[in-house]
């Protein structure tokens, strides 16, 4: 065999050999995501006291889909969630659970498909009149999670109300109890969700004002090198709404 004719097998070899090998590699890194994302936001995405995990419909969707991909979670929980952002940009995490959708993170994030809608709640104690209008809540101390996001209807009332800002979402029904507070504001679902399980139906009611409601997703970075992987377990996962 000519030497040029050789070189050329040669080369063609190493290189199939340097491509199988990159291929495994990535294989082998793509077997296992990291998750991180909100610590606090029941039901959605939350981190039970004293575990390293995460739990919430979020979760539970994702880990059902990965299940499927034949692939492992790793729980990053104790990111907050700026941090998480950055995170995920860097390249360590993989999947932020629960995000609304911007027009800026969609030029460097992929979505998932809308798994569940937050829609935002004004509750309170059952005996409490109904609230349909806005100026009924002025001057009223109202309670939320700390860095929830509150939408642009509540929002620009902020400076005729009183807020109080809990850690966790359980809190609000014991200061509604108790009267330190006039009213609750969480997610329709978080509210539903938490009064069945505790029996509390006969106690609190949602008030019938509309406030925000956004779509929920899943999300990875666009230049994720696990990208193609994602997209097979986001087309997996299951719809909450």
């Amino acid at each position: 065999m000519p030497i040029s004719i050789y070189k050329v097998f040669m080369s063609i070899a190493c290189l199939l050999a340097l491509m199988t090998s990159i291929n495994a590699i990535a294989k082998n890194q793509c077997a296992r995501l990291t998750i991180a994302g909100a610590q606090s936001w029941y039901p959605y995405s939350y981190v039970i006291e004293g575990e390293k995990i995460y739990s919430g419909i979020l979760k539970e969707s994702l880990l059902r889909a990965s299940n499927i991909q034949g692939i492992t979670l790793k729980d990053w929980t104790e990111l907050p969630w700026k941090r998480a952002e950055i995170n995920l940009e860097k390249g360590n995490v993989d999947i932020l659970l629960g995000a609304f959708h911007t027009t800026e993170r969609a030029k460097k994030w992929h979505y998932s498909k809308p798994l569940a809608s937050s829609e935002l709640v004004l509750f309170s104690l059952i005996e409490t009149n109904d609230v349909q209008h806005l100026n009924q809540i002025y001057n009223k101390d109202i309670s939320y999670p700390f860095g929830m996001a509150t939408g642009k209807t509540f929002s620009a009332i902020e400076s005729k109300i009183q807020t109080e800002h809990i850690i966790h979402h359980e809190q609000i029904y014991g200061m509604l109890l108790k009267k330190h507070t006039d009213f609750g504001l969480l997610p329709k679902l978080a509210v539903e969700t938490y009064l069945a399980e505790h029996k509390l139906k006969d106690k609190f009611k949602v008030h019938p004002i509309k406030l925000d409601s956004q779509d929920v997703y899943l999300v990875t970075a666009k230049n994720n090198p696990c990208l193609t992987k994602i997209k097979l377990v986001f087309n997996q996962l299951k719809v909450f709404k």
